[in-house]
């Protein structure tokens, strides 16, 4: 019901929409082992691994000045555990160059919504085009 408000606002707005099918960045996988040289090892890994996938998804969205990010995800995870994912994405997008930076000078607002209308496993990262 929440998903279905929240699309229905976003059809207001200028969006693009990447979709990704697999297994999401657990918070709880980056905080595992702490702060120890295997801990960073593992957070490295998580993030060269999700950046390839996420870089090639990325690829056909122009390049925009200042947006948000809505997250429509249905996986295991809870609502705010999601944000390792979304971080990742955020980084793509600047390593990408698809936005200057990830700063909130450019990325306004970012939201996770929990939608059980997808597939499982399946996130949805709607960029709303502000500027």
């Amino acid at each position: 019901m929440v998903a279905v408000f929240i699309r229905r606002i976003l059809n207001l707005f200028t969006t693009y929409v990447v979709r990704y099918e697999g297994l999401g960045v657990s918070n709880n996988a980056f905080y595992a082992g702490g702060n120890s040289a295997n801990a960073w090892r593992v957070r490295s890994g998580i993030k060269s691994k999700y950046s390839k996938i996420f870089g090639w998804l990325v690829k056909p969205a122009p390049r925009l000045t200042t947006i948000g990010v809505v997250v429509f995800f249905n996986s295991r995870h809870d609502v705010d555990n999601i944000s390792g994912t979304l971080k990742i994405f955020l980084d793509q997008l600047r390593e990408s160059g698809k936005i200057e930076n990830d700063t909130k000078r450019y990325v306004k607002f970012t939201c996770n919504v929990y939608d059980p209308q997808l597939a499982l496993n399946t996130f949805e990262f709607v960029i709303v085009k502000i500027k």
